[in-house]
């Protein structure tokens, strides 16, 4: 290859990446495509640390002080994390759908520990 043609070469390529670069934010950095990955973010959250907030419950119940200690130390550090999602909204209607993705999950969330971990537990012991 002689120099022109490599420096073509790099130009061309040199392009496309910038080309690639736009398309990417465009279509992964965009202020909707953010939305939908904090909506999901903050339910998924919310089911986990509403799990470990129900097992928490039930481990008071049954005087699990050792469990208690993990999972009210875990459950504090879920719900910080949850309120830092909703304090960095923007708008009233993100924060509204954050409310409303974060009640969706509490309720998967008791649902699931009444559903399948409780017997869980109880099997095991």
């Amino acid at each position: 290859m002689s120099d022109e043609q490599q420096t073509k070469w790099v130009e061309d390529y040199i392009e496309k990446q910038d080309k690639w670069k736009e398309d990417f934010e465009k279509k992964y950095l965009s202020k909707k495509n953010v939305m939908y990955r904090t909506i999901f973010l903050s339910m998924f959250i919310v089911v986990l640390g509403d799990l470990v907030s129900s097992l928490d419950n039930y481990a008071m119940t049954h005087d699990w002080f050792l469990t208690q200690m993990v999972t009210g130390f875990s459950s504090q550090i879920t719900w910080l994390c949850m309120s830092f999602l909703f304090v960095n909204a923007d708008t009233k209607r993100e924060r509204v759908v954050i409310g409303l993705s974060q009640a969706i999950g509490a309720s998967i969330g008791s649902s699931l520990m009444l559903r399948y971990v409780k017997p869980l537990i109880l099997s095991l012991f």
